[in-house]
């Protein structure tokens, strides 16, 4: 059998589709975007791809492996299971991300999920370093009217992200803090025009 591009591109695919058809007999509830957001999060680099990109810390030596090798390779057992010493927290949820106001397009809405720990077992591990990986996966119409367009060789998606209540923070400091960080990039993405 020769070996084409088109024959190529459509076997390093089948272990992706192999895995997440795995997925779906085994959560056949879950929606499409938990099955990729399964996969994506079990992966991880291997060393040769840390040795061959992670140079230094620079944010940059970051960027270029993720470019290269996206999210790693992807371990089907640890999408399947929690392994010893992990948890997963999988929520499956809607939101409107935008509204049209009078001249232009603001951010809406924003979920607020705690999660569900106990407190006694998290401060009996004051002085354990932990690790959280956090996976958004979702399916969203391209951004309305020019938010994020930065410029034309960069697609923005919907600019979905998240960000954690600091150890100082009641609730309301954390609403609050946040609510100021949309309302300067709501500012800066109806100042935003393509190129």
């Amino acid at each position: 059998m020769a070996v084409t591009a088109d024959n190529y591109i459509l076997n390093t695919g089948a272990p992706s589709s192999w895995s997440a058809s795995q997925l779906m007999s085994e959560y056949p509830e879950v929606w499409p975007e938990t099955i990729r957001a399964l996969i994506i999060h079990s992966a991880e680099w291997t060393d040769k791809m840390k040795e061959q990109f992670l140079e230094g810390e620079l944010k940059s030596n970051y960027l270029d492996l993720l470019r290269t090798c996206g999210y790693g390779v992807p371990n089907l057992e640890r999408a399947k299971w929690s392994y010893e010493n992990a948890v997963n927290l999988i929520i499956e949820d809607e939101i409107q991300p935008f509204e049209k106001g009078s001249s232009n397009y603001r951010s809406k809405e924003m979920n607020l999920y705690k999660i569900p720990w106990p407190k006694d077992v998290l401060l009996s591990l004051a002085e354990i370093e932990v690790k959280m990986k956090l996976t958004l996966s979702y399916f969203i119409e391209p951004g309305p009217g020019e938010i994020g367009w930065k410029d034309r060789y960069r697609y923005p998606s919907a600019l979905l992200r998240f960000d954690l209540k600091r150890p100082d923070e009641d609730e309301q400091t954390f609403l609050s803090r946040i609510n100021r960080k949309e309302k300067e990039k709501n500012d800066n993405y109806n100042n935003t025009t393509t190129t």
